[in-house]
């Protein structure tokens, strides 16, 4: 059953929101006899029946179903979150006793928030960490590579590090890793049932550096820029993450950069498959889960 099949069946049986997001999590939780079961340790891309876009429900479409709830994926989840000691002794702890349905592959993603995250009331208040990444938009070099040598190659890889030795030393299973596409800052906020729940998160940040850039869906020359910086952090993420892969060790990375952009051809086309900022829409994650789902049959993963 597709998500549009369970959205029309919602729609029959005149079902709410709520009811529809627990059947969602009834069918994510309940795997059936032919899924392949799966763990998620990640963020709003790998959340799994949240009523949302997202690369789980995509995988969910394509035969797979997920594992261990209350340590998986959550929303607005930083990576420094997903490396605290006590959410990894519930990792761990499910891991070493999976019960009857042990997960077959862990998928393994975080970082965006870590990026975006901004917290005003926190002692002292919290800034969104691109801020200090990104020059001003007069400088030549937009990006400050101290900042970015600091929080990708040092704090986002150690946090990388402390997850996969965790699991490791519990299970062998293998462990895939992916770190985003490119994302557009062109200040389109994440919007449900008609309310913006959350962002925009990259283009205020790049206005407040003096990009001049307009609201979705005009564009500008410094909109343009504003994407190569991006396209340039999230290849230095995924650069870092390749660095983890190791074959012996059952690690893995899964390179989604460009994914997305091969999909919708014209870059002033890019809104088919994106759908706020930092989210690809429902079309744009089955593009994105048909890659991860090439990678987990190569490991002969379903």
């Amino acid at each position: 059953m597709t998500r549009a099949d369970v959205l029309l069946r919602a729609r029959r049986l005149k079902l709410s929101i709520r009811d529809l997001q627990a059947f969602q999590i009834e069918r994510a939780l309940a795997p059936t006899a032919l899924s392949t079961p799966l763990m998620t340790i990640g963020d709003s891309w790998l959340l799994n029946a949240s009523g949302w876009n997202d690369l789980a429900s995509s995988l969910i479409d394509l035969g797979y179903s997920f594992v261990g709830d209350k340590c998986s994926a959550r929303l607005g989840m930083r990576l420094e979150q997903m490396a605290d000691d006590k959410y990894l002794q519930d990792v761990t702890g499910f891991l070493a006793s999976p019960g009857a349905n042990p997960p077959k592959a862990l998928l393994l993603g975080g970082g965006g928030n870590d990026v975006v995250d901004s917290d005003p009331l926190a002692e002292p208040p919290r800034s969104p960490r691109l801020l200090k990444l990104l020059a001003p938009v007069t400088d030549t070099e937009p990006l400050v590579e101290v900042e970015v040598r600091q929080f990708i190659d040092v704090e986002l890889k150690g946090y990388y590090k402390k997850i996969i030795d965790a699991v490791r030393s519990v299970t062998s299973i293998p462990i895939v890793i992916h770190a985003y596409d490119h994302p557009i800052p062109d200040g389109r906020p994440f919007i449900y049932k008609g309310h913006v729940l959350s962002g925009p998160w990259l283009q205020p940040v790049f206005r407040e550096q003096h990009y001049n850039i307009p609201d979705f869906p005009a564009v500008s020359a410094d909109l343009t820029r504003a994407r190569e910086v991006m396209k340039r952090l999230i290849d230095r993420l995924n650069a870092m993450v390749a660095g983890f892969a190791n074959d012996k060790l059952k690690v893995y990375h899964v390179n989604l950069t460009g994914k997305l952009a091969a999909g919708y051809g014209d870059p002033a086309n890019y809104a088919t498959l994106w759908d706020d900022e930092l989210h690809a829409n429902d079309a744009g994650f089955d593009v994105l889960a048909a890659v991860v789902a090439a990678k987990l049959r190569e490991l002969n993963i379903g």
